[in-house]
Order: structure tokens, then C-alpha cells, then sequence
């Protein structure tokens, strides 16, 4: 055991306390105390508040012999003797709660008081977090601004744990709502991509074999419609050219006829070199290359190499805005100075809905079709989807500044729906 003593002569009046409650307030760094007047030997320590310090460990025997007797004789002490003056923490409620724990600590040696006590606390899981409120029990008046309170409520079942955690578990339940809402919304577009998808179900039952039960959300996506084919066809007058989906069939069509611009594949000055590469050697006046070199004839080589809308490789002259070989002046597109204004409908009409279709080039040949819905694509008469049946010349337009008849040429490009 210990004593504790005031500096007012040696050894003047001693305090016996226990042995653990001097631990507890050396542990404490020794806050100030007032001690009540017990008695003339106390009239010395009781006159201030100074600061009191370990003296020595003292003879056992001068304290109480009974366990129990010094227990109620340290709880005694604590109530009648000890006020807090200096050091908030140590409150009479929290010295209680250290005297229980040591009670505690005697009857479970497991027991560490020194680590905090964390357990589950079992709250219903339809519990009303309300609105956004501002509870009075929570303490919460001056951050109502910051966190946004708009009604005020005697209760909220979460303000005890703070506002961090009631904050925290009303963003989780306003996520909730959002979600459900929009799993509700997004629902609907899934059903519709389900139901949309061109494959069979025993063509799904056999994806889902080969791969896993998630690939069955592959389904609900526009990814299951399909992959689309380009094919590009480019014949002149007097010939005839087969366009071919290698699977599915074709969905679009564009058609030109007369002097169009752009081509199916890459010009022959356009085109690599054996060796791979472009026929001309970017300079580096800009990061990504200037083509400025030249051929005999003074013209510009194309030196950027890229690739066509059709997957061809080939050299452009230039960038695009991308800083990307800019091919765009090969994409197939009309002459509005020679252009036929039939070409479109006869190549929809002839190639509309079905994996292959067969164009004879003849301007004066007349091309007749039936105007039906094939494979969910109506064919039109020259605009007019109303008709049955549909003839057209394919060198009805504009020909006035086009080449002799037997220089014309046509371009159409399918695009083809291929479902996995």
C-alpha cells in the first residue's frame, strides 16, 4: 500500500490508501484533490489544493485486514473525500465504473479493463430513420446548417451513436430508394433487350453451357442483338456483282449510282508499299506527321497510315481533327452533278431482308421487286411503303455533267445484322 502526503513537514499527516487506487491515480498523473477536514490529523492536508505526490509504500498492516472491509473502505474515501478539480475525466461516475471493473477483473481474470468493450447492438431492420431531422437528444442544433436538418423530432433511433452514424445510415437507406427505382426503370429496357435478341433460346441454353450462368445478363443488353457487317460492292457499267451476308442479313443499304465519290477499296496511290509501308516519309512539323513529300509530277504522297471504314489499310494525305489518318474522302457518297435518284430504292428493294442479292448495272434496264416486310425491314417504292408492288430505272436523276454512259459506275454498301 501507499500514502500520499501534502509538503508540510515530514511524514505529516499520512493518508493510508490501497494499493490499487494508488496505481489508479499515479496512472491519472496525479490530478489535484480536496480533502474534506477528518479529524485534527487532516487539518494540515485539507488546507489547499496542491498537488499530491507517492510517498512510499507502507506496512500493510496498518490498513483494514478484511478484503471486503477495504473495498467499502475505498469506496467510502472516494465519495466523502475526492472532488474533481482540475481534470474533467476523472468524474465520480467514471471512478465508480473503475472501481466496478476491478470487481470485474476479480471475478473474470480474463477480463482486461484497459481495452474497450465492443458487442452488436440488435436494431429491427424496418427501423424509421425518418426524414433528414434534427433531434434534440442528438445535440445537433449547432450543425443543423451543415448537415442539412429540416424538421426537428423529440427521437431519432440512431442519435445516440452520434450524427455521424445516423448521417451514415441515411445516405445508405436514400441509396436504397435510388437504386430500387432504378432497377425498375432499368427493367424494363432489359426486358426489352431479352426479348429483342435474334438467338433461339436452345442458341442462349448453349452460350450458357460453354461459358457461366452470369453471361445469361449478356442477354439483357443491346450487345445481344448482334455484331454488324459492313459490305461494300463497287462495279462499273454493264456488269453485274453479288452482295453476300455471311450471316444474318442485311438491315441497311446505300446506294449511288452515276459518278459517286469514294471507293469500296484503297487507291492504288493510296496503297503500302511491299515492304508495308506508305509511300511517302512524314515530316514531323507537327507531333503526329505532315505529309509533304512529293512524286515526280509534283503531287503529295500519302504517308499516314490507317484504316478504311471497311477495315482496309491504307495512307491518307492528312490528320483529322483526332490527329488520326483522315480517310474520310473514301467513304462512298453522292455527285449531286451525276447521281441517279433510283439507285437507293432499287438496291433496298433487291437486297432489303435477305443474305444475298444480285445488282445487274444497266441504266437502262428497269428493275421491278414486291414492297413487303422481310425480316423486320419494309421495302419501299421511291418513298411510297403503301405499294405492292414497285419498277424503276435505275438511270432516272441528275446526269448532266456525268462521264458517257458507258463510264458510269455504282457503289452500294450493305450493312448486315449478325447475331452471335
Amino acid at each position: 500500500h501507499m500514502g500520499f502526503v501534502k509538503d508540510c513537514g515530514p511524514r505529516r499527516g499520512v493518508k493510508i490508501l490501497s494499493y490499487e487506487y494508488a496505481q489508479y491515480v499515479k496512472a491519472q498523473q496525479q490530478p489535484h484533490f480536496e480533502f474534506e477536514h477528518i479529524g485534527q490529523e487532516w487539518q494540515c492536508i485539507s488546507e489547499g489544493y496542491e498537488e499530491l505526490e507517492i510517498l512510499e509504500l507502507v506496512d500493510g498492516s496498518q490498513l483494514p485486514t478484511k478484503e471486503d472491509e477495504r473495498q467499502a473502505y475505498d469506496t467510502e474515501r472516494m465519495k466523502r473525500e475526492f472532488s474533481l478539480k482540475t481534470d474533467p475525466a476523472l468524474r465520480y461516475d467514471k471512478a465508480a465504473r473503475a472501481l466496478a471493473l476491478k470487481e470485474l477483473r476479480q471475478m473474470f481474470p480474463a477480463y482486461d479493463p484497459r481495452k474497450p468493450v465492443r458487442y452488436f447492438v440488435t436494431l429491427p431492420l424496418d427501423m424509421d430513420l425518418g426524414r433528414h431531422q434534427c433531434p434534440r437528444v442528438a445535440g445537433c442544433e449547432d450543425v443543423q446548417l451543415q448537415v442539412g436538418c429540416i424538421a426537428e423530432d423529440d427521437y431519432e433511433p440512431l442519435a445516440e451513436y452520434g450524427i455521424g452514424i445516423m448521417l451514415y445510415f441515411k445516405f445508405l437507406k436514400a441509396m436504397i430508394i435510388f437504386f430500387g427505382v432504378y432497377s425498375s426503370v432499368a427493367l424494363v429496357s432489359m426486358m426489352f433487350n431479352w426479348g429483342a435478341s435474334p438467338l433461339t433460346v436452345a442458341d442462349r441454353q448453349s452460350l450458357l453451357e460453354q461459358n457461366s450462368a452470369l453471361y445469361g445478363i449478356f442477354f439483357t443488353t443491346l450487345g445481344s442483338w448482334g455484331e454488324k457487317q459492313i459490305v461494300c460492292q463497287e462495279e462499273s457499267e454493264g456488269t453485274a456483282f453479288t452482295m453476300v451476308c455471311e450471316s444474318g442479313s442485311f438491315i441497311a443499304i446505300e446506294a449511288f449510282y452515276g459518278d459517286p465519290y469514294g471507293t469500296c477499296g484503297c487507291p492504288t496511290d493510296q496503297q503500302l508499299q511491299n515492304n508495308g509501308e506508305c509511300p511517302g516519309e512524314p515530316s514531323y512539323q507537327k507531333p503526329w506527321g505532315v505529309c509533304t513529300e512529293k512524286d515526280g509530277n509534283g503531287d503529295v504522297k500519302a504517308c499516314l497510315a490507317g484504316f478504311t471504314d471497311y477495315g482496309d489499310e491504307c495512307c491518307a494525305y492528312e490528320a483529322n481533327d483526332n490527329r488520326k489518318p483522315d480517310l474520310s474522302d473514301l467513304r462512298p457518297r453522292s455527285n449531286p452533278s451525276c447521281d441517279s435518284t433510283t439507285a437507293q430504292y432499287i438496291a433496298q428493294g433487291l437486297c432489303l431482308g435477305t443474305s444475298n442479292c444480285t445488282i445487274a448495272v444497266n441504266s437502262n434496264r428497269t428493275y421491278t421487286w414486291d414492297v413487303r416486310r422481310r425480316e423486320g425491314t419494309i421495302t419501299s417504292c421511291n418513298g411510297d411503303s403503301n405499294a405492292t408492288t414497285c419498277a424503276e430505272r435505275l438511270g432516272t436523276g441528275n446526269f448532266t455533267s456525268c462521264p458517257t454512259s458507258g463510264e458510269r459506275s455504282m457503289i452500294v454498301v450493305g450493312t448486315c445484322w449478325t447475331p452471335y
